[in-house]
């Protein structure tokens, strides 16, 4: 391997490294890739959930019916967490202020279909568990400012859908 290939394999070990360590200082100041940029929001988001007291039971969870971002338990609730990661649109004029376009919105990019696998994938997590009662499934959006290095992580109440085990088995409400 020459210098150059050993340089740039160092670069992408030591981008993964902060990224994974310090998600947030690494989503303002690294320029991340698109990759890069979704997983450093999971690991955000699931940094933010262990903080405020819930449990992260698996990352990235491949199921029969979705790849779920993040799986966590809070009080009695199974929560399936997806997380979309994006950048702030840039102002039309360049000295108006900074804005959120909402159809730049990373939420947006989860559509019916996605949502009927999480939810499929929410009664099977239910159907096995012992402990749960209530499945919620969660969009949270991390928006990312790339001129003032603002990092903004919130819930999409909208979005949040609850599965119940049995008798509304098959059924799910807005949360």
């Amino acid at each position: 391997m020459d210098r150059s290939a050993l340089a740039a394999r160092a670069r992408r070990g030591l981008r993964a490294l902060w990224s994974h360590v310090f998600p947030a200082h690494f989503l303002r100041n690294a320029r991340p890739t698109p990759s890069e940029l979704g997983r450093a929001g999971e690991r955000l988001v699931a940094q933010r959930l262990t903080r405020r007291g819930s449990r992260v039971l698996a990352k990235r969870l491949v199921t029969h019916a979705a790849e779920i971002d993040l799986l966590a338990e809070h009080a009695d609730e199974l929560w399936l967490v997806e997380v979309k990661t994006g950048r702030l649109a840039r102002p039309r004029r360049p000295d108006g202020p900074p804005r959120w376009d909402p159809r730049g919105l990373p939420g947006r990019r989860l559509g019916p279909r996605q949502r009927a696998r999480l939810a499929s994938a929410a009664r099977a997590l239910l159907a096995a568990s012992d402990r749960h009662r209530v499945a919620r499934i969660l969009l949270v959006e991390v928006l990312l400012d790339p001129r003032s290095r603002a990092l903004e992580c919130r819930i999409r109440p909208e979005a949040g859908l609850e599965v119940h085990k049995s008798p509304l088995r098959g059924r799910f409400k807005p949360g």
